[in-house]
């Protein structure tokens, strides 16, 4: 990364970082915490990324606790792209199929769903420099992808009697050391669904449960 980029990249992980705690703590709803990321990435200067957390109430007399306690929304350190397969698949027909936890994608990961559901969790996958594409293809079934909020992703779908959910949050001019991920495909009949999830954050209903707390 450039060297007159990195103050700006280190405040742009900061902001994200804030966002991300407030999300967890419910200051910010789904559709906010969205926005605020999709902002957050594209910012081109301090001043746009300063006035995302603004309004945010401060935690100074947390702020050792939350560092020690709260999962890392940065992103890991980039492995070198000659550590992974130009390659990879994952296929489900009639059945289901999962990759989570840290685990390394092809340079190009292919996800293909018949009558099948896929999930795909990029929260702590390990990422090189540059691009990773995701392709999907998905015909009567499933396929869903969790990417954490550091990361800059850029979507390319069609639906056919079908859902491509997606998100979009990736700079006009990205460093081209910076990790990122594109995703294109197809869905007929099927569903592709793009979410954002914190790293370590629960799934399903436990995780739900967990958000929604004692009532």
């Amino acid at each position: 990364m450039a060297q007159d980029t990195l103050p700006l990249q280190r405040r742009r992980d900061a902001v994200i970082t804030r966002l991300s705690r407030a999300f967890e703590a419910e200051e910010l709803d789904d559709d906010a915490f969205e926005a605020r990321l999709d902002q957050a990435h594209r910012a081109a200067d301090e001043a746009a990324l300063v006035a995302l957390t603004a309004d945010l109430p401060e935690q100074p007399e947390q702020a050792e606790l939350a560092e020690a306690t709260l999962p890392a929304v940065v992103a890991p350190a980039p492995v070198p792209a000659t550590t992974r397969a130009e390659k990879r698949k994952v296929v489900a027909i009639f059945g289901n199929a999962e990759r989570s936890g840290a685990w390394t994608p092809g340079a190009t990961q292919v996800a293909t769903s018949v009558f099948g559901s896929i999930e795909l969790d990029f929260t702590q996958a390990v990422l090189p420099p540059g691009v990773t594409e995701v392709e999907v293809k998905v015909v009567f079934g499933n396929v869903e992808i969790f990417v954490p909020p550091h990361l800059p992703v850029e979507c390319d779908g069609m639906a056919i009697l079908g859902n491509f959910e997606a998100v979009e949050r990736a700079a006009p001019t990205l460093d081209p050391d910076t990790p990122r991920l594109r995703i294109k495909g197809f869905a007929v009949f099927g569903n592709v669904e793009v979410q954002t999830r914190i790293p370590g954050q629960r799934r399903g209903l436990r995780g739900l449960l967990d958000r929604l707390g004692p009532r």
